[in-house]
């Protein structure tokens, strides 16, 4: 069946109209993801336009590009978040042993001050604030802002030594670089609405804009003012859904009649449990089609149901939600009953695949000092497999016979215990008659020397991190606890591709911190720190590059509400929007509160910016 028709949004016949143009002149589409612009190039395709002499990109490798020349002619590397994080720490402990941070020494120990610490210090040097300046704002707590200036100025004087520089510097370079009249390779660059106006990002694309990039046109929001830190150019025409935010015409209805003391009001007659009405077609000339559900799942069979009905195609429909992890769980496990094809465009979490649960398993280990629930679980599931020439034992049959050991917690007691178990199934065995009981002895004999060999090798490449008595809690780099994750990931059984794909991207993830990440920490800090750079998201098989990726031929297409729209398909279904997902919080900086953000710097952005951008974010969602 053809897929029905659908009228193209305003941004994609922006690009249609320049690639009609200029269709063999070198183009670059500058978006705030790689992945939101190829999804648009993607549906500009659909549409019939070719994008011959595209390029997409985002802010940070057209900066690098830019600031390349003038770094290289100082030899200047740039430095990734790995060593970023490292200088960090090192910074703040650093802090910790001066006057101005020792009273926030107790709490470095705990991984969410570092969290903090890394955040605010991220925001000024993007915002352009040295610690100098930071040290003349007058700030309602003096002491917390000498703590912050200290740990600023130590980050800034170790990276001025390394040879390296940050990103706010590769930034500032660039800018630099287009003042300077510094070349550009494209006969055309377009820039995608949503990219910052504020700090040095802002600074290049307002500096873009002068050297000739034009900002696209897309479907105008009426009733609310684009936010000043974010690049918006609204089309002359509204779209269908443009003006749902714009307030109503006439005046403003009035509350009805409170009921007087002692009469009934009109609620009271209505059956307690009413029949809920089916769901209305959409109205002629709106499209709009409201809808509501018990549940998550419930919600998407709907949407299936829908898409059946209506004779779609999976590929003509693309499910926006403000909570991807929830929804894409739930969509993954549907479509796999169903045998529907899903792609994801912000993926889904690592922690729906084998090499995921094994991580958690494994820090969760580290961190609750080794119990053997944790161990036990992986291995009765069958998601660890003995090397050789253990590799063929059953995975339940191992959790079996190491639970019987009754091991509990601690490192020490494991090797103690299976060596015990071992050389007492050696002599059943040995002591055996042939027959059925000689081979259950060595069944078990078996069973007992692969458990061993998948501890000890997970122990021998695990630092030593048990716990202590006292004060003296263990210190241990991020760096070495990475290794025992990968012999962890190397004993694992896969399950198909994605698993392929998790374990790939989660080595590559290790191999960085292995390399930089050499700082002993407080354990807890060093798993907080491993959990944070390994919570990932997974793609479709083998998909490169970062999240959000593109849709696929033939498939269902998920995205979350920064993304979503953008596929051009002809029915968006958007899910979701219960008052506990929808709009969603936002909170302030715990260690640098809004009106301290205000009085430090203009672009240092509020919790009340951060609220006004994502409101108009879903606006514009609408709009397309």
């Amino acid at each position: 069946m053809p897929s029905p028709p659908a009228a193209p949004s305003r941004l994609l016949q922006e690009l249609a109209r320049h690639q009609r143009a200029a269709p063999l002149a070198r183009k670059l589409l500058v978006g705030r993801t790689v992945g939101a612009g190829r999804e648009l190039l993607r549906a500009l395709a659909r549409n019939g336009v070719p994008w011959t002499g595209f390029d997409v990109t985002t802010l940070r490798p057209l900066a690098l590009e830019l600031a390349l020349p003038a770094l290289a002619a100082e030899g200047l590397a740039v430095q990734d978040e790995f060593q970023e994080e490292a200088r960090l720490d090192e910074a703040m402990d650093g802090a910790a042993d001066t006057a101005a941070g020792a009273a926030f020494a107790p709490l470095l120990a705990g991984p969410g001050f570092r969290r903090g610490v890394r955040g605010a210090v991220s925001a000024l040097e993007l915002a352009g604030v040295t610690a100098d300046r930071l040290a003349r704002v007058p700030l309602p707590d003096p002491a917390r802002r000498d703590f912050l200036v200290e740990v600023l100025r130590r980050f800034q004087r170790s990276v001025a030594g390394s040879g390296r520089v940050g990103l706010a510097e590769v930034l500032r370079r660039a800018a630099l670089a287009l003042e300077e009249g510094a070349p550009l390779r494209w006969d055309r660059i377009l820039l995608l609405p949503g990219l910052p106006l504020r700090g040095a990002s802002g600074r290049l694309v307002q500096l873009l804009v002068e050297r000739g990039a034009e900002p696209l046109a897309t479907d105008p929001v009426e009733g609310l003012t684009p936010p000043d830190a974010v690049l918006w150019r609204g089309h002359s025409e509204p779209a269908p859904f443009s003006g749902l935010h714009r307030p109503p015409e006439g005046p403003p209805a009035e509350d009805p009649p409170r009921p007087s003391e002692g009469t009934t009001p009109a609620w009271a007659d209505l059956p307690l449990f009413a029949e809920v009405p089916e769901a209305r077609p959409p109205d002629e000339g709106t499209g709009l089609d409201l809808f509501h559900a018990g549940g998550v799942e419930e919600e998407l069979l709907e949407v299936v149901r829908r898409i059946l009905k209506e004779g779609l195609a999976w590929h003509d429909v693309e499910v926006v939600t403000p909570d991807p992890a929830a929804y894409g769980a739930a969509l993954q496990g549907l479509a796999e009953r169903l045998g529907v094809p899903v792609t994801f465009a912000v993926g889904l979490p690592v922690e729906r695949t084998v090499p995921g649960r094994a991580v958690a398993a494994y820090l969760s280990w580290l961190r609750e000092d080794f119990p053997a629930s944790v161990l036990h679980g992986l291995l009765a599931r069958g998601e660890l497999r003995a090397p050789r020439p253990w590799g063929d034992v059953p995975g339940d049959a191992m959790g079996r016979a190491l639970r019987r050991l009754r091991i509990g917690w601690g490192r020490g007691r494991y090797l103690p215990a299976l060596d015990r178990a071992v050389l007492r199934a050696r002599g059943l065995a040995e002591d055996a008659e042939p027959g059925p009981a000689k081979d259950r002895a060595e069944r078990s004999l078996r069973t007992h020397l692969a458990v061993r060999a998948i501890t000890h090798r997970i122990l021998d490449t695990t630092p030593e991190t048990v716990r202590t008595v006292g004060d003296a809690a263990p210190r241990v780099p991020p760096g070495d606890l990475a290794r025992g994750i990968r012999t962890l990931l190397g004993l694992l059984r896969l399950d198909g591709e994605v698993d392929e794909t998790a374990r790939d991207r989660l080595l590559r993830i290790l191999d960085r911190a292995e390399a930089s990440l050499h700082r002993p920490v407080p354990l807890a800090v060093a798993v907080a720190t491993l959990e944070d750079h390994l919570a990932i998201r997974v793609p479709a098989p083998r998909a490169e590059g970062r999240a959000p990726w593109v849709s696929d031929a033939g498939s269902l297409h998920l995205s979350d509400l920064e993304h979503g729209g953008l596929s051009g398909r002809p029915r968006t279904f958007l899910v979701g929007l219960d008052a506990g997902r929808f709009p969603g919080t936002v909170s302030q900086d715990p260690f640098l509160l809004d009106r301290e953000r205000r009085a430090v710097s203009a672009a240092l952005p509020t919790s009340g910016d951060r609220m006004e951008e994502a409101r108009f974010d879903f606006a514009a969602l609408l709009a397309r």
